[in-house]
């Protein structure tokens, strides 16, 4: 139920009928809220939104669950492998196909610095994933049309859901988890003894990374 209720908030605001206020998403230090309440719903220049999402990454202490496309900007980038590093359960889910395959191939080039840094990493087998998902700490979800990626940074107006809430957020997890189920691990040792036209085609789609 408090699923439906957000996706209907956000399904209103993409419609223009509803606002939310913007009553500032980021909440510093330990988060410990049972009751799901959405702070923050709009559509709104993509760099505020984009900072907020990378700010509360920065924070997060226990875990973090993400779907995103597989191009991430590098601010969400160092976000993610800086908190491996300290410890916290990072998990990423990426497609693991694409209709863009400069896209897909610019992502794939990341790989090795999350495995790297011990972000444990995902891809969806079957169809295309346009989910764009986070749980931080068991408590601050979102939901909306942001990806981790420079457009939608730095160019794209988005709109995004933030709910706060240990509910909310054991639903978003059990659907991760489903996905989870659904996708091929990859793993580090096996990713470095991929083949060589891999490599090349990661190398040559970062080089266009800027213009994906």
């Amino acid at each position: 139920m408090a699923f439906l209720l957000s996706c209907l908030f956000l399904l209103a605001t993409l419609a223009g009928c509803a606002t939310l206020p913007d009553t500032g998403d980021i909440i510093y230090g330990p988060l410990d809220v049972r009751t799901p309440k959405v702070v923050g719903a709009r559509g709104e220049l993509s760099p505020e939104r984009s900072k907020r999402i990378v700010e509360r990454l920065q924070r997060q202490s226990g875990s973090t669950e993400l779907t995103a496309r597989q191009s991430i900007v590098l601010e969400a980038m160092t976000a993610l492998t800086d908190a491996a590093k300290r410890g916290v359960d990072v998990r990423l889910i990426v497609p693991g196909v694409s209709n863009h395959g400069l896209v897909f191939y610019a992502g794939r080039s990341r790989y090795e610095d999350l495995l790297e840094s011990g972000v444990k990493l995902y891809e969806r087998r079957g169809g295309m994933l346009h989910a764009k998902t986070a749980v931080i700490d068991g408590v601050w979800s979102t939901v909306g049309s942001t990806n981790l990626d420079l457009w939608s940074f730095a160019r794209n107006d988005e709109v995004n859901a933030v709910i706060l809430g240990r509910e909310f957020a054991d639903e978003m997890e059990a659907m991760f988890a489903a996905d989870i189920e659904a996708s091929n691990e990859i793993r580090r040792e096996e990713w470095k003894g991929r083949p060589l036209t891999g490599h090349i085609k990661e190398w040559f789609s970062r080089l266009l990374s800027y213009w994906l």
